[in-house]
């Protein structure tokens, strides 16, 4: 799914050229994160949600239709869950496109940002609920303050503690 979606993005924007770099530069990326993501980790869940959520989010700029951006809403609120670095820089990005969107469409007016703020407010609805279901899980589970201190207080206390090696760039 994830190299399909790295042939289908560039395609909507370059047609099938440009979709065959994307595969490209996603087996690389893929041979580079070895041995990571030769498993269920969850980097590579968070970036396919997040290229998934992409993909609505472009299919949403053709269709205008409002259930393409709450999938992707849901699927950049994914994306987050998993990663939340990641699917925290690929909603601002999906938030800064849906303005551009409507901007591109409109110029900048007051139509046009009352449109990109019902927008942007519907993309960060799907995230929210997305947290709220989470929260939940946690809470129904007595582990809300294990998520806190996980999420908040040490969020990088695993780091040096894994022992995946990454390849170096000239390997």
């Amino acid at each position: 799914v994830l190299i399909g979606l790295a042939y289908r993005i560039p395609t909507y924007i370059g047609g099938w050229r440009a979709g065959l770099a994307g595969v490209a530069v996603m087996m690389m990326t893929t041979v580079w994160a070895f041995p990571a993501w030769t498993f269920a980790f969850y980097s590579p869940f968070s970036v396919l949600f997040a290229l998934a959520g992409l993909e609505r989010l472009l299919a949403f700029h053709t269709s205008s239709a409002r259930r393409d951006l709450v999938l992707a809403s849901l699927l950049f609120g994914l994306s987050v869950l998993f990663k939340q670095n990641y699917g925290a820089l690929a909603l601002i990005g999906a938030g800064l496109s849906l303005i551009a969107f409507r901007v591109e469409a409109r110029g900048v007016c007051a139509k046009a940002l009352g449109e990109a703020t019902r927008d942007v407010l519907r993309l960060a609805s799907g995230v929210a609920a997305i947290a709220l279901l989470t929260i939940g899980y946690f809470a129904s589970h007595d582990a809300l303050s294990v998520m806190y201190q996980s999420l908040v207080v040490h969020p990088f206390e695993f780091s040096g503690k894994h022992d995946i090696s990454y390849l170096g760039l000239g390997r």
